[in-house]
């Protein structure tokens, strides 16, 4: 049953990068019907074994937060929109406690990494054959950002940038054939026009080239190439109404605007001073936004730590960082094995950067991530306490 249940994770993993690509007729999507089988997995799996693994000091900042959002339903704008995210929530959180709860090996760690990386290849590779057959699936500014039918091309664009620094790790430690990743990402990631993802991007890049000459990994010297070869291609590739808007990256700052990001936070932050303890409710953003808003349109955060103080107030804000803090602090102390702290840290990194522009807090891959990271901090724990009593014996 163990077994069972840790494929079914897999390939529910495997299957979030496209999880909009594939629909079976009255069930859903394909990664919401592996979600499913893998809660009814889970649940057997536990009643097997008679037991559960210890929940850590996080699981209970988790309950907490997750408590505090039931109560606000009681004080929310909507109800229907405060039971979906809370169903939402609860789903999320149950993703991290699966991942945290089967995945206690360096190998399966691995696995997970693999069916991550395999999943954002799946979708690489059909925006790729979209783009060169269709080419029609253009978006935003004079149809100069490519986003494949049904995503978000900032969405696309984030999921191949955390996949980036995952293949960088595989290839390190498990396969140079993880290298094919690298370009392929690269390209889509600059076809789809996202200043964030770029931004994620570059910053993975340094990681990694750092972490290479740093340790003197194997393969550094052909991992370099194959990035610094993957740049000038999709520099001289990529349409020039692509570069053009990632080069307004710099006027973006400047002005301020951050393509019209401040005035949404401006109305968020307008809200929270209405609410500033118990916040506004969850669900509630966007509708108590536009009440705040000069022009009255609902529209996203694109910023957790706003859209988490907006709807649970100080009280939530303070709760729910402590976690992503206790998370920081589990992928710093991850001992042992310097490879997998060096993904943990890279990946909460990128998630804290990413938060500022992006509601991460509601995405599926960002608690896979958290999954893995306090994963690799236990199994590194387990690792290092049966060093020492070898050592002792």
């Amino acid at each position: 049953m163990n077994q069972l249940n840790r494929m079914v994770l897999y390939l529910f993993i495997f299957t979030v990068p496209f999880q909009r690509s594939i629909i079976i007729p009255y069930l859903g999507s394909l990664n919401k019907v592996m979600g499913i089988v893998l809660v009814m997995t889970a649940i057997l799996t536990v009643l097997s074994n008679k037991s559960i693994k210890k929940l850590p000091i996080t699981f209970i900042m988790l309950f907490l937060f997750l408590l505090l959002n039931l109560a606000s339903l009681f004080w929310g704008a909507t109800m229907e929109d405060g039971i979906n995210k809370l169903l939402l929530y609860s789903q999320l959180m149950f993703t991290f406690w699966a991942v945290y709860e089967f995945i206690d090996t360096k190998s399966r760690i691995h696995n997970v990494l693999k069916a991550f990386v395999l999943g954002c290849t799946v979708i690489a590779l059909q925006s790729l054959y979209s783009y060169l057959t269709i080419g029609s699936a253009l978006v935003g500014e004079g149809n100069s950002r490519f986003a494949l039918e049904g995503y978000n091309p900032n969405g696309l664009g984030i999921i191949w940038a955390f996949g980036l620094v995952i293949a960088a790790y595989l290839i390190f430690n498990v396969s140079r054939k993880y290298l094919l990743y690298i370009p392929l990402s690269v390209y889509l990631i600059f076809l789809t026009g996202s200043r964030t993802a770029l931004i994620l991007t570059v910053i993975a890049a340094l990681a990694t080239l750092w972490y290479m000459f740093r340790h003197k990994v194997r393969f550094r010297k052909t991992v370099a190439l194959v990035m610094l070869v993957s740049v000038a291609y999709v520099y001289f590739q990529i349409p020039q109404a692509q570069l053009d808007r990632l080069a307004t990256i710099d006027d973006q700052f400047a002005t301020g605007d951050l393509n019209g990001r401040t005035a949404i936070w401006q109305s968020g932050i307008r809200a929270m001073k209405e609410s500033p303890i118990f916040g506004e409710g969850i669900g509630s953003f966007q509708e108590v936004s536009a009440v705040y808003s000069l022009t009255g349109t609902e529209m996203s955060s694109h910023n957790s730590y706003l859209s988490i103080l907006v709807e649970n107030g100080m009280i939530g804000f303070i709760i729910f960082f402590a976690f992503v803090i206790g998370l920081f602090i589990y992928a710093w102390k991850t001992e042992g094995d310097k490879n997998l702290r060096w993904l943990s840290l890279t990946l909460i990194s990128l998630w804290l950067v990413l938060s500022f522009a992006s509601h991460s807090e509601a995405q599926k891959y960002t608690w896979i991530i958290f999954g893995i990271i306090i994963s690799i901090y236990y199994i590194n724990k387990k690792i290092s306490v049966g060093d020492g009593v070898e050592n002792a014996i």
